[in-house]
C-alpha cells in the first residue's frame, strides 16, 4: 500500500487523460468519503472483500456469476451515504490490517484511499498478479475500491 499526503485532488496520470472515468482520492473524514462514493455512483447493489488485498470493492451491478465469485448483494439498493457509513464502520474496526505506521519528520493519521483500477472506471474483484493485469480484465460491475491508508503530514 502506498503512502500519500492527504489532498483534495483527483489524480489523472498523463496516459489516462481522455478516458471516461479514472480517479484516485484519499482522505480521513466520513464527509469526504461520502462525497467520493457519491461522485462515483449514487446507488450501489453489492460489495466484496478479499483479505489479501485488504480492500472493499463496491458494486453497481451484481450478476449471478459475481455472486458465485464472492460478491454479496445488499438486501436492497443502497445510496452513497448508507454505503459510506458501512465502509466507515469497517475502516474503524479492529479487523482492518494497517501497514506499519510511517516514520518521518511529521505526523500521521489513519485514512482511506478510494480508487478505480482501470481507465474505464472499473475495479478488479481480486487484484491479479501485476503481470496479469489488463484493462480488459476488470469487472465492469465493480465500481470503486476502498482501502485503509496512512496519511502523512510533513513539517
Amino acid at each position: 500500500m502506498s503512502r500519500w499526503t492527504e489532498k483534495v485532488s483527483i489524480e489523472i496520470p498523463n496516459d489516462h487523460i481522455g478516458y471516461p472515468f479514472y480517479f484516485d482520492v484519499n482522505g480521513e473524514s466520513i464527509e469526504r468519503l461520502i462525497a467520493v462514493i457519491a461522485l462515483r455512483s449514487q446507488t450501489y447493489k453489492g460489495w466484496s472483500f478479499y483479505a489479501p488485498d485488504n480492500r472493499i470493492v463496491l458494486w453497481q451491478y451484481v450478476s449471478d456469476k459475481d455472486l458465485m465469485n464472492g460478491v454479496s448483494r445488499f438486501i436492497s439498493e443502497m445510496d452513497a451515504e448508507a454505503v459510506a457509513y458501512q465502509v466507515w464502520s469497517w475502516l474503524s474496526s479492529k479487523e482492518v490490517e494497517w501497514d506499519e505506521e510511517p516514520d518521518h519528520d511529521g505526523s500521521n493519521a489513519k485514512g482511506w484511499r478510494a480508487h478505480v483500477d482501470d481507465v474505464f472506471g472499473h475495479c478488479f474483484q481480486k487484484l491479479p498478479e501485476e503481470s496479469k493485469r489488463s484493462y480488459a480484465g476488470a469487472d465492469w460491475g465493480a465500481a470503486l475500491a476502498i482501502s485503509p491508508l496512512w496519511l502523512e503530514y510533513h513539517k
